[in-house]
């Protein structure tokens, strides 16, 4: 567990084993989730690069095209 000050401009530090350990590099962003009773997840994970000769692969591009047709409307909103 790390235990992180908050300095005067409200910044914090990273660990650099912390940071090791996360696999965070320079430019990378780190997003946090809010939670009830004044909490924040942190998360982070590189995304994971999917090829057309993975198992699941049909599966996963299915599923996605399933979701893109069903929230159309909302895509087409975003998009503009």
């Amino acid at each position: 567990m790390w235990i992180l000050t908050v300095g005067s401009r409200g910044r914090i530090t990273l660990p650099k084993d912390l940071l090791k350990h996360l696999g965070v590099g320079p430019g990378d962003e780190i997003e946090f989730e809010l939670l009830p009773d004044a909490q924040a997840a942190l998360m982070w994970g590189k995304p994971s690069k999917i090829t057309a000769n993975d198992p699941g692969f049909k599966t996963t591009i299915e599923s996605a095209r399933k979701v893109m047709i069903k929230r159309r409307d909302a895509l087409r909103v975003l998009a503009k």
